[in-house]
This record gives C-alpha cells, structure tokens and sequence, in this order.
C-alpha cells in the first residue's frame, strides 16, 4: 500500500498538466477565431449618426445603434458599391458612403472615420 504523501504529488502533477492542456487549447482557440477578422471601416454622418461595415465574401454587416443588419451586394449603375436587405441601403464610393434605412427622413451623408 502507497503512503498518502506519495499518491499527492503524482495528483497535482496530473492536475496541473490538465490545466496547462486546457489554457494551450483556449489560447488556439483565441488565435483560429482572430486569425480570419474581417476588414472593417467606420463612418460618422451628417446629425452625428455612426456605423461600422465589416466587410465579408459577397456582403457587409452594417452596425449602428439600431442593430446588426447583413447586406448583400446589389448591382448598380451608380459609382461606387451597393448593398442591401430590401430596408437597409449602404452606398460606398471611396471614403463617402450613403445610407438609407426605412425610417429614417432621409439618406445619410456619411464620411470614412479615420481617427476609429
């Protein structure tokens, strides 16, 4: 029969590599996640209205204050990218982008924020 000093050690050694296993598991797990990041961009309009565009394959996912809204890119005659979800228009040319949401008296005249 083994002492009970004896079977302690071999516990905690068993003990912490289980826990050094699951912090390297959490740690790869962080990095997979922030490895694919989309590319993002914010703006600031006119009345002080804010939103930020991440930009995915095939459509952007606009956050404002009202919510999540994903667009999907629409063709258009106009200069610049179009998106939308039917309520929810994202025009972006260059650094200026409008946007169009029901609800809203009028589109938005917004500009890229460099300083976010």
């Amino acid at each position: 029969m083994i002492p009970l000093q004896m079977k302690l050690p071999r516990m905690y050694r068993k003990l912490a590599l289980f826990l050094a296993l699951i912090g390297a598991a959490g740690l790869i797990a962080t990095t997979a996640y922030t490895r694919d990041t989309p590319r993002s961009a914010s703006f600031a309009c006119d009345g002080g209205d804010r939103f930020t565009v991440e930009f995915q394959q095939g459509h952007v996912r606009l956050r404002n204050g009202t919510g999540i809204f994903a667009l999907a890119r629409e063709a258009s005659s106009e200069p610049g990218k179009r998106f939308s979800d039917g309520r929810t228009t994202l025009w972006m040319d260059g650094d200026r982008a409008t946007l169009d949401h029901t609800g809203f008296a009028e589109p938005r005249d917004c500009q890229l924020d460099k300083s976010a």
